[in-house]
């Protein structure tokens, strides 16, 4: 997957384009200089124009401009690079320096995709799964698009037959979630030995997933110990949302003897990371001032960030 160590920073040169919400479209005013790479895209060289966005957000040899970057970036995506259309596609999920429309981000999701780009892949099956809301407000208001199950799951079939262990991961949480109970139970064992797999090569996120399976002995016989040293290894690979799961591991002693003081320290790095759980957690250990002076304030501001990042329990 040559392609991906690019993809983040190629999104990011369109998130920083003009904050006028929709990515440059009018042409860079003429350049200095000969740049050969610019000479390309102007020829309509698909992938120069990939690169020369890609060097204008990095700025290496010229001055950055995000601007100059998001222009070459779009072009690049109607002249067909996947790479292009994937980080538009991001971009248009999240409606940064374009508008917000996730019915045109699953249209750029499928033509990568189509071209066999496993990133738009696993977006594009999670697009399935999930279904795209309505967007009633935007100056052409776009209908909801319901979830197509199995097409999310023969996406991530097929993906999963490529030796991708996120694409492991997502099939088994989509059996997990299938919204038929019966084909959650028949598919029980598969995802169980999916998650087994992806975190097997270093999934964090299907580390964190087996752990749960191994917490409420779905899938697998019930096994705290297990389930502690998978949230151990995931923390160990600096995944944050595996510091609150471990803290409350130590917390409440499983797996392991209770030890209060390290679940404290675990909760303050995490909510220091901005991990919405781990400020929830914190702000109680204030609230009674078990293990560090009782800070009222604090604890409330602490609850209040975690209530704005959508924690169900601040």
């Amino acid at each position: 997957m040559k392609s991906f160590r690019r993809l983040t920073v190629c999104c990011a040169m369109l998130l920083l384009a003009a904050g006028t919400g929709r990515a440059a479209e009018a042409p860079p005013a003429p350049e200095p200089g000969n740049d050969p790479l610019r000479e390309r895209a102007l020829q309509n060289d698909g992938q120069a124009q990939l690169e020369l966005g890609y060097a204008w957000f990095r700025g290496g040899g010229r001055k950055a401009d995000a601007t100059r970057g998001a222009y070459w970036g779009e072009r690049a995506a109607r002249n067909g690079i996947p790479e292009a259309q994937y980080n538009l596609a991001l971009c248009y999920h999240g409606g940064h320096g374009v508008e917000f429309n996730r019915h045109r981000a699953l249209e750029l999701l499928r033509q990568a995709a189509a071209q066999n780009l496993p990133e738009a892949q696993l977006l594009l099956a999670d697009y399935y799964l999930q279904g795209v809301p309505a967007d009633l407000d935007a100056a052409r208001p776009r209908e909801a698009i319901p979830p197509d199950f199995p097409a999310g799951i023969a996406l991530l079939q097929q993906l999963a037959t490529k030796n991708l262990p996120p694409a492991w991961r997502a099939l088994a949480l989509a059996y997990l979630r299938h919204p038929d109970p019966g084909k959650r139970e028949q598919y029980l064992p598969e995802a169980a030995a999916l998650l087994t797999k992806a975190a097997a090569a270093n999934d964090a996120e299907a580390m964190l997933a087996l752990a749960d399976l191994y917490l409420t002995g779905v899938g697998v016989p019930r096994d705290e110990r297990k389930m502690l040293e998978l949230l151990q290894k995931a923390a160990a690979l600096h995944t944050a949302d595996a510091r609150p799961k471990l803290a409350y591991a130590y917390e409440y002693g499983l797996g392991t003897p209770p030890d209060p003081e390290r679940a404290f320290a675990l909760y303050r790095q995490a909510a220091e990371e901005g991990v919405p759980l781990a400020q929830a957690r914190l702000a109680n250990y204030y609230l009674t001032g078990r293990f560090t002076a009782q800070d009222i304030p604090k604890a409330l501001a602490l609850l209040r960030q975690a209530a704005e990042a959508g924690d169900p329990g601040a």
